[in-house]
């Protein structure tokens, strides 16, 4: 097994784990959705397979729940924003360490918090009573999970576990907007009872000086093999 297929390997695992679709004609292939599986699923059988693959994407970029903005004149994560569990058993890490793309670590409890409103930094006791709130209300919706369905949201939980006081301290609100950057969307559209279903893995948070799209870019364009670019 070459390099470069083992370097796709662990994203393409993904890809079937989410069952991404992947669509075949003799040996024309259509992957559909222009996110980070479905870019190293149409690189490995681009590279590895010599197929003729073309990638199916509703938005005008590609990258998913990847989105990195650069008007303000350097990157700006909007989507995925940190890589957490850096270490060789996350696939990401795996996959930017065989890139080579830059990655600084930092302490994410441990960052700079500033009010937007009176554009007063907060100290370091004020940013613990803020997370110890944000632990309030994680709590609270916790207790409830055998309580509510599968409909319940997790802005709801919030308000019914009675802590909706603490949700409004702008520092608790910093906390809860991480958990809508990952999913890529809205509390009201996270599933109360499903949010908490998963694994994390151990290890160091790093963070992309040059944005986590860097990655969707090798995959899309060819940089990490040498090989053409994807047609999306």
């Amino acid at each position: 097994v070459s390099h470069t297929a083992r370097m796709y390997y662990p994203l393409l695992l993904l890809s079937v784990l989410a069952c991404l679709p992947i669509l075949t004609y003799g040996d024309n292939i259509i992957v559909v959705g222009g996110g980070v599986a479905g870019l190293a699923a149409a690189r490995m059988l681009v590279d590895q397979g010599g197929h003729d693959v073309i990638i199916l994407e509703a938005k005008n970029r590609y990258g998913g729940r990847i989105a990195t903005n650069t008007r303000l004149g350097h990157p700006v994560d909007l989507g995925a924003q940190y890589l957490s569990g850096a270490q060789p058993l996350n696939p990401v890490w795996e996959l930017a360490e065989a890139l080579g793309i830059p990655r600084i670590e930092i302490d994410y409890q441990d960052l700079d918090m500033w009010n937007g409103v009176s554009g007063v930094k907060y100290t370091g006791p004020e940013r613990q009573e803020g997370r110890t709130m944000y632990v309030q209300t994680v709590d609270g919706c916790v207790d409830q999970i055998d309580s509510v369905d599968y409909h319940a949201n997790l802005r709801d939980s919030i308000t019914l576990s009675g802590n909706e006081d603490e949700f409004q301290d702008p520092r608790v609100q910093w906390h809860w907007t991480t958990a809508e950057n990952s999913y890529g969307t809205d509390l009201p559209n996270i599933s109360a009872k499903l949010f908490w279903n998963g694994h994390s893995i151990s290890g160091p948070d790093e963070v992309f000086p040059g944005g986590f799209v860097q990655i969707c870019d090798a995959l899309a364009n060819g940089d990490s093999s040498g090989g053409p670019a994807l047609d999306i």
